[in-house]
């Protein structure tokens, strides 16, 4: 097997692709340089409609960091005869271009020079190094707004619109002169109801903060999966924000990795119930939008089996449906 291909999702047709491919020199140096690996071949273009033959995925740790490709470009020779050239391309879902001509190009880098596009990389730190990276926490975030939204509090929030400007300068005004029989009928009711909503805010939110601290306060299975073969598995450890709404940052506990079969991931023991349990959920819902037994291509989540979905949409090659597994 060679070095440059991710190990976990080789093939030999993968390999046989690679080799005879034109594109063959800028895995070589993506992996050289920036230590990606290719693991795939992607055909069609982002918008699905151009195919592409010399197009391949690239990844550190399975999660999609870029695709690579070689192109034929037209030029003119020296007497003036049309002439194609290869043009290397690089494009990362990640990375965008300060300024560019369209809004598809601007997440692309190319060069008829190899070398040219390495330095063109490297130079404007065009190349993701991790999967914190990668997710810029927007499908984190997305995981847990779903879980938020399946918690039975009603606000975790006082809403200032809810105090009635003429009651309360009443009532501040009784309060500083030390009179609270100068309260007006309607202007006490008004703040008791008003103490009474927020001290139900005031539970609610604690309520609110107990149930994220114990369903996202420890250690996770994050598991990912896309338009390529494999399944992307970790685990991770996840500092919300005060809120509780947010991720402030994620923690990498157990090293992510793509697995061709997730049975081969060696703490398959640790998720397989859960996902079982999952699979038969599955089935009484639409089979065309169930992705290789495990996803369903649907925000959601699942108090009872405490699993949530997330799904990032689209002919992209960064589209792809994220769960999370609480322990």
């Amino acid at each position: 097997m060679k070095a440059y291909i991710y190990e976990s999702v080789w093939t030999q047709e993968l390999e046989d692709a690679i080799e005879s491919s034109p594109t063959k020199p800028l895995i070589m140096e993506m992996f050289h340089k920036f230590g990606l690996k290719a693991y795939a071949r992607f055909v069609y273009d982002e918008y699905g409609g151009n195919k592409l033959d010399n197009a391949f995925m690239m990844t550190l740790d399975g999660f999609p960091y870029c695709r690579v490709d070689v192109s034929e470009v037209s030029k003119l020779d020296a007497d003036g005869n049309e002439v194609f050239i290869p043009q290397y391309s690089y494009r990362s879902a990640f990375y965008t271009k300060a300024r560019s001509s369209s809004n598809g190009d601007n997440k692309t880098l190319s060069s008829i020079k190899l070398s040219s596009l390495m330095k063109t990389l490297e130079k404007n730190n065009a190349v993701p190094t991790s999967m914190e990276e990668l997710t810029d926490k927007t499908a984190i975030n997305g995981i847990i707004a779903q879980i938020r939204n399946k918690q039975a509090v009603r606000e975790t929030r006082k809403n200032p619109y809810d105090v009635n400007p003429d009651h309360i300068q009443e009532a501040l005004a009784s309060i500083l002169a030390g009179d609270n029989t100068a309260m007006s009928h309607d202007t006490l009711n008004h703040c008791k109801f008003i103490l009474d909503k927020w001290q139900r805010v005031d539970q609610d939110n604690k309520t609110y903060q107990e149930n994220m601290n114990s369903i996202l306060g420890n250690e996770m299975h994050i598991l990912y999966t896309d338009k390529a073969d494999g399944i992307v598995v970790g685990k991770v450890k996840l500092e919300l924000n005060a809120d509780k709404d947010r991720v402030r940052s994620i923690d990498v506990v157990e090293p992510f990795r793509r697995y061709l079969d997730i049975h081969d991931y060696e703490n398959f023991a640790d998720i397989g119930g859960l996902l079982t349990m999952f699979k038969v959920h599955l089935e009484g819902l639409d089979r065309s939008r169930i992705i290789k037994d495990y996803f369903y291509c649907k925000d959601d989540y699942l108090p009872d089996l405490n699993i949530a979905s997330y799904y990032t949409d689209g002919q992209s090659y960064d589209g792809g449906i994220w769960l999370c597994l609480p322990n």
